[in-house]
């Protein structure tokens, strides 16, 4: 994470680091699997945006498709 980022997360009282347990500024990132039995992944996305997320639906036919439907 850039500096300024974490200048700016400090200044609102977000700690990242305390937050991990750690000294790192890692944030994680929200994603949508949709896996299938045999191990095999049938859908993957991931934003770093966490605003960015996927429709329902795409999950779903992925998921649909796996079963013939």
């Amino acid at each position: 994470m850039p500096e300024y980022h974490r200048a700016y997360y400090l200044s609102i009282l977000v700690n990242i680091p305390f937050v991990n347990g750690d000294k790192s500024w890692r944030l994680p990132i929200p994603a949508t699997y949709v896996i299938a039995k045999d191990r095999k992944v049938l859908f993957a996305e991931a934003h770093a945006d966490f605003r960015v997320r996927p429709e329902p639906g795409e999950a779903l036919a992925a998921a649909l498709v796996q079963h013939g439907r």
